[in-house]
């Protein structure tokens, strides 16, 4: 009889034949020299398959495995990892779902630090806290943030168009230029078309809509009814209200998107409202934006909420039978092109946003072609949706999705 060891390595050559040779923007980033790294985000948005690929470089002495595994958690992680080490001379592990395991945190430093020679990365949800976990792994562990597919990753893998990767710097100093250089590739169809349903990596394994919407529908509720209640010890009568947040959040204007305003929606007490909202937030559901310069967390009112992508407002609206507002659809994609830049994004008090990156602020008004500036000036941009070149003060809103992230 075959022991797990055993096992995991033939169900890991059926793993690899499937694996696309696509490459994610994160990828080249990544520091895979490092002992320990982790690989944190949203489901959907290839964690697993930038683990197989990075297995494929050595696939004779790595080995791939999930703990979602109920023989993996009864044999024990570091049991296992011990065994295909010393036994089956394995010196490059990927292992998934690591939030999953039990005591996780524990048994990953007892690994790094009995078996130094190892090299590990581990994935998990958006919602790993290493800081706050009882093993104190922050000085031992590189943490990557890995986010749903950029605009331009979306047209490089979909339809072979090439373009380079932009910093915000690149964008604000040079768009005229760049947004004229690249206009002839960006066709206004494939942009609705990434907005509404090519953000998660597992798009490519359907053919329809409805499929799409089906896989996100449960990816969606895995994150809500399993990973939360796992990792925030969250009870499972409160578990519909988030749920309820976030179809909230695809039908109410971006100016009512407060923490008073949902609590009187779903009747809980704005600190409630503020406390879920900020647990979706972890899981990669929603964006969280406050006003530059608040002081205090009792500020409720100064800060705006949005679902983290269009993809899920889209597939909310689709739900309740309509289409998000064209200014919701805006704001969200520019809010989490911004984030994937990490850059700082804050509530302005005359315009719709600050930005904060290398020292330098600037004002940006999200809208379409029309919107004017309340107070212009050579650090405010209007970022407008239905232009495809640069003029003036006026940045297409398409170019932040060139980001790399």
């Amino acid at each position: 009889m075959l022991k797990l060891p055993e096992i995991l390595l033939k169900y890991q050559q059926e793993l690899l034949k499937k694996i696309p040779d696509f490459e994610r923007d994160a990828v080249k980033k990544i520091n895979w020299d490092f002992p320990l790294i982790g690989l944190k985000g949203p489901r959907g948005v290839g964690k697993t398959t930038i683990m197989l690929q990075q297995l494929k470089h050595h696939p004779d002495n790595g080995l791939y495995f999930s703990c979602d595994n109920v023989f993996v958690i009864e044999y024990g992680l570091l049991r296992l990892v011990s065994d295909l080490t010393i036994e089956h001379g394995k010196r490059f592990l990927y292992i998934d779902e690591i939030h999953k395991y039990p005591n996780w945190s524990q048994e990953l430093k007892n690994i790094t630090d009995s078996l130094p020679d190892v090299h590990v990365a581990i994935s998990g949800s958006s919602s790993i806290d290493i800081i706050s976990e009882g093993a104190d792994l922050s000085r031992r562990i590189l943490l990557y943030t890995i986010h749903p597919l950029s605009f331009r990753e979306y047209l490089s893998y979909y339809h072979q168009i090439s373009l380079p990767p932009l910093s915000l710097e690149e964008i604000f100093t040079d768009y005229k230029r760049i947004s004229f250089d690249l206009s002839p590739h960006i066709r206004r169809t494939n942009f609705d078309d990434y907005l509404s349903e090519y953000a998660y990596f597992y798009r490519a394994q359907v053919k329809t809509t409805d499929e799409y919407r089906q896989l996100l529908d449960n990816a969606i509720k895995k994150t809500l009814y399993e990973d939360i209640p796992r990792i925030f010890a969250l009870e499972s009568s409160h578990l519909l209200t988030l749920e309820k947040i976030l179809f909230l959040l695809s039908n109410i204007s971006p100016s009512e998107m407060n923490f008073s305003n949902i609590g009187k929606k779903v009747n809980i007490n704005p600190r409630t409202a503020e406390h879920y909202c900020s647990i979706l937030e972890k899981t990669g559901l929603v964006s969280i934006i406050r006003k530059y310069g608040t002081i205090t967390h009792t500020l409720l009112k100064e800060k705006k909420i949005l679902l983290s992508n269009t993809n899920l407002l889209k597939f909310y609206q689709h739900l309740f039978g309509g289409e998000p507002t064209k200014g919701m659809l805006r704001e969200v994609f520019f809010v989490e092109c911004i984030k994937r830049a990490r850059a700082d994004i804050s509530l302005h008090s005359k315009q719709d946003y600050l930005l904060e990156y290398k020292g330098k602020k600037v004002i940006c008004e999200v809208g379409g072609r029309s919107k004017k500036l309340k107070k212009p000036d050579a650090n405010t941009f209007v970022i407008a949706d239905d232009i495809i070149t640069g003029y003036e003060n006026r940045i297409p809103l398409w170019i932040f999705g060139l980001i790399e992230s």
